[in-house]
This record gives structure tokens, C-alpha cells and sequence, in this order.
């Protein structure tokens, strides 16, 4: 095969990354023909790493849209209600290109939580060195987290327990280790702070915590037609940061409500 040829199959494959092909299919083309394509093809070995760092973001922000879109679905209507065609049809693309970013449904619920998971963790993080004491933290967090239950299917949290084991590992995992950390890492924050109790046990109230959070979900002790999961949360979390404040904890979380956090007084 002569040079020519070689870097005509080369130009071919960057005009696929020019004109937005699928991602999957140019890596797939890449790897058929780089075994032809001659270094000198490339201007330096630096351009060859671009192309396929290229490559790399571009199925990541593939399967990055896949899954912000799916979710939206499954918020909308639930999980075990979506069927594959479903979602293929509601994000307008084929199931052949949901099939090439995941194997099945479990999959896809699989990465979704684990998505959920990450993007909790990156607001967590943000909230906790710009608030203003603990009391702020975990009101910052609960507006985030109450907005999302808004919008909340109320059969989500029953079909990952019932019909996805693997994503509701996820969620138990991240629940049972991160949260559990978070919540004790505030009650110590906020003893810290002289605006928690100094006599409360922040191993015993964090693992008290997350055990309440299973029963927002539980539609035998909160039907859904009575109550809403915002609701619900809300009076979770107000029970929390009374229970967990002395005056003058009970003090800033009153004025601070009146004057930044009128959503905690619906």
C-alpha cells in the first residue's frame, strides 16, 4: 500500500471525527486501518495521541448525554416501565447506538446510578467548604436534594429494589459509605462549631440517619397519594437539624431560613 493511499484512509477516518460520527464506529475504523498508516503520516506522535484523546471524549460525552437523557426518562415515568424502544424513541436514536454504550437495560441503570452517585458527591463537595457553618451545609444540600425528589417518579426507589440488584448495590453502597461519612462529618462539624449539642453521638444519629432515608420511599408508612417525597424530606431533615442543634444552632437555623432558605419553611 503506498503512502498515498495510507494517508488518503487517514484523512478519511479525520473527516468521520469532522462530521460528528458515531464514536464508537470511527474507533472501530481506526483500528482497522492504523496498522497501514505510516508514522510519517502523522506530523509527530503528539497528533496521534490527540486523535485518539479525541476519540475518548467524544464516546464519553456520548454516553455522558445517554445518560442525563435516560434519566430524565426514568424520573418522568419510572424505570421498569421503560422498555429499551423507549428510550431509543424518546432520545431520538437507534438501538443500535444504545446497545453500543450499553449492554442492557440492567446496565444502563447500573451507570445511571453510579452517575447520580458522582454527581452527589461533586455537590456535596462544593457545598461544604462555602458553607458558612454545618447547619448551612446540610441546608444547602437538602434545597439540591429536594428539588430533584420534585421531580421524582414515586416507583423508582421500588423498581431498583425489586428489578435492578446491581443498581441498587450502588445505591446502597453510596448510602451505607459516603452519606453515612457525610452526615458524621457535619455532626462533628457542627459540635465543632458550638451550634450542635456537644452530648450527641455522631456514630449513632449518622447510622439513625440513613436508615430514615429507606423510609421516605416506604409508601406503607407514607402513602402517595398523601404525602410527596419533598415533603416528606423536608420534614426529615427539619426533625435532623432540630434534634441535632442547641439555642444557638436553633438560633442561626431560624434566622437563616427567614432570610436565605424560604424553601424550608414550605
Amino acid at each position: 500500500m503506498t503512502i498515498l493511499v495510507r494517508s488518503i484512509l487517514y484523512n478519511a477516518f479525520l473527516s468521520g471525527i469532522c462530521r460528528n460520527q458515531d464514536p464508537i464506529f470511527l474507533i472501530k475504523r481506526f483500528a482497522a486501518i492504523k496498522s497501514f498508516i505510516p508514522q510519517e503520516t502523522f506530523s509527530n506522535v503528539k497528533r496521534f495521541h490527540c486523535v485518539c484523546f479525541y476519540i475518548f471524549v467524544a464516546v464519553n460525552k456520548r454516553l455522558e448525554d445517554l445518560i442525563e437523557n435516560t434519566t430524565m426518562v426514568f424520573m418522568r415515568y419510572g424505570i421498569k416501565s421503560v422498555t429499551m424502544d423507549d428510550i431509543a424513541r424518546e432520545l431520538k436514536i437507534s438501538k443500535k447506538t444504545l446497545y453500543q454504550h450499553v449492554t442492557d437495560k440492567s446496565d444502563l441503570v447500573v451507570k445511571i446510578m453510579e452517575a447520580q452517585c458522582v454527581a452527589e458527591k461533586e455537590v456535596i463537595a462544593k457545598a461544604v467548604p462555602s458553607a458558612e457553618n454545618a447547619i448551612d451545609e446540610l441546608m444547602i444540600i437538602s434545597e439540591m436534594l429536594a428539588k430533584k425528589l420534585q421531580k421524582m417518579n414515586p416507583s423508582i426507589h421500588y423498581d431498583l429494589e425489586k428489578y435492578y440488584p446491581d443498581a441498587w448495590k450502588v445505591f446502597i453502597d453510596h448510602k451505607e459509605g459516603f452519606v453515612l461519612e457525610c452526615v458524621k462529618s457535619n455532626l462533628e462539624r457542627g459540635v465543632g462549631e458550638g451550634i450542635y449539642r456537644d452530648n450527641l453521638n455522631p456514630e449513632i444519629i449518622s447510622n439513625l440517619y440513613i436508615q430514615k432515608i429507606d423510609c421516605i420511599f416506604d409508601p406503607a408508612i407514607f402513602p402517595v397519594g398523601k404525602f410527596t417525597f419533598y415533603q416528606v424530606y423536608l420534614e426529615l431533615m427539619r426533625y435532623h437539624i432540630l434534634g441535632v442543634a442547641n439555642k444557638r444552632g436553633v438560633k442561626y437555623l431560624t434566622e437563616k431560613i427567614s432570610k436565605d432558605h424560604l424553601f424550608f419553611n414550605k
